[in-house]
């Protein structure tokens, strides 16, 4: 797991766990998902320059 409910705070219950690793929050850390993340703005920035709408809006906001 790499992001929990109450950060930083993580359940008891979950660090008890034999089947769970447990993360400081840095699962994207890699080159792949970072370009990966670039990318994806990239694209969004072009859309919305001109007047599409991006992907993955997050909280509903554009």
């Amino acid at each position: 797991m790499d992001v929990y409910e109450k950060e930083p705070h993580v359940a008891d219950g979950f660090k008890s766990l034999k089947n769970v690793v447990l993360t400081p929050h840095i699962g994207n850390a890699t080159v792949e998902a970072r370009d990966a993340m670039a990318e994806i703005v990239a694209q969004n920035t072009v859309a919305m320059d001109q007047g599409n709408k991006p992907k993955y809006i997050i909280n509903g906001v554009e």
